[in-house]
């Protein structure tokens, strides 16, 4: 394919997409989305007291409010729906400074992919801290894995400052600060073998130290627990009927073959993850039906770049590139996490691919890994692959004045 060519596609393709988020946005009620009246009512409280609420005061309230500061100094909640789009870049930005090092010919290819997955595009018209957090834990991740193995001081204290800005977002970024940890410790690095002030050693704990842990520090101080969540008191208590989460929930893959998108995740782990981050299982944008023709075409589209991107992965753990290490430790750690909260709340709502919405970067680069085994007659057909899936995003996830 021509380079005019192929850059007017993936030109007209990001136009595209950017249209979408734009048309949803204008839309899209603020009120509508995961919990939005928790997040509105977290905003107000700040508003209105000026302080910081406590876990057990309401249903979104044990959240860490660096979304809420931010939203408080936008004059209504139509703005605050700009940080979803805002966040949408910032992530394809986040995308692109590590494809252009690391997959030069696919760059764009990359990046494309990325700012197109399902569960990006479905987040973005939300008040919700999901996509949010997502694009400060993209950023402290792409900034990683560009300034390893973190020898400068100065790339020490900016990324303390990015993982502070993430664990101040939400909870979620402690696992990228473990992954962090254990990636050092591995290469026996000085600035984590040992706890000092004393400079430069100390500039990737200390600043996340000093800035982000009061808030978790607060917490274990008044509920002794640091990481305590609405759930965990009785007034809110979740009245939905728990799901067993025995072998046959985590191995029952029969909702792929039924293709059923809406239920998945009410009584199956695999496919229910599948379907809310390949697609809106969760009926964010998408309104629920009997069935979806083309949200059936999204998902089967969204099989081979997942058999690539494990193919990647494989390729990844066989390989001595232990710069991109970091991407396999993150995504690890967070799939164990998000089959521990499965265990903690077993209900159909803990089943849902916004969860892990932060794992998109290193899946698109797990992607891209594989890509490169391919032989060029297959490769080559990559491009038209991703065209189809863009438009198949375009597809299912206009936004129709009906389905508000």
């Amino acid at each position: 394919m021509k380079l005019k060519t192929y850059s007017f596609l993936f030109f007209t393709a990001f136009i595209s997409l950017l249209i979408l988020q734009l048309h949803n946005l204008s839309l899209f009620p603020p009120t509508k989305g995961f919990d939005a009246g928790g997040h509105i009512e977290y905003i107000n409280l700040i508003k209105s007291e000026r302080r910081v609420p406590l876990a057990n005061e309401g249903w979104e309230l044990y959240q860490p409010p660096l979304y809420y500061f931010v939203s408080v100094f936008l004059p209504d909640l139509k703005a605050v729906q700009w940080l979803g789009p805002i966040s949408w870049l910032l992530i394809g930005i986040s995308g692109f400074s590590v494809f252009r090092r690391a997959f030069p010919s696919h760059r764009f290819t990359g990046t494309l992919l990325l700012i197109s997955l399902p569960v990006i595009i479905y987040l973005t018209p939300t008040i919700s801290n999901e996509l949010f957090t997502a694009a400060l834990i993209s950023l402290s991740l792409a900034y990683y894995w560009l300034k390893y193995p973190l020898d400068n001081p100065r790339h020490q204290l900016l990324l303390g400052l990015l993982l502070d800005l993430s664990l101040l977002a939400k909870a979620t970024a402690w696992i990228l600060v473990l992954a962090i940890l254990i990636d050092q410790l591995r290469l026996r690095r000085p600035v984590v073998t040992k706890f000092t002030l004393s400079l430069p050693k100390g500039y990737l704990l200390f600043t996340i130290v000093l800035v982000a842990s009061w808030f978790y520090i607060r917490n274990l101080t008044v509920f002794g627990n640091p990481f305590a969540t609405s759930v965990d008191f009785p007034q809110f208590a979740i009245t939905q009927t728990p799901v067993k989460r025995d072998l046959k929930f985590f191995t029952d893959l029969s909702a792929f073959t039924k293709l059923d998108l809406f239920r998945a995740h009410w009584y199956s782990f695999i496919p229910g993850t599948f379907f809310t981050f390949f697609y809106d299982g969760h009926n964010i944008i998408v309104p629920i039906q009997p069935f979806s023709k083309a949200g059936a075409l999204l998902a089967v589209a969204s099989l081979p770049l997942t058999l690539l991107a494990l193919a990647g992965l494989i390729k990844l753990l066989r390989s001595q590139n232990h710069r991109s290490h970091i991407f396999i430790l993150y995504a690890f750690l967070l799939l164990a996490a998000y089959i521990a909260y499965n265990f903690k709340l077993p209900l159909y709502s803990s089943v849902k691919g916004s969860f892990i919405a932060s794992v998109s970067l290193p899946l698109v680069f797990f992607y891209l890994t594989g890509l490169q085994s391919l032989k060029p007659k297959l490769k080559n057909l990559t491009t038209p692959y991703l065209i189809l899936y863009v438009i198949l995003v375009l597809k299912n996830f206009w936004l129709l004045a009906k389905w508000i």
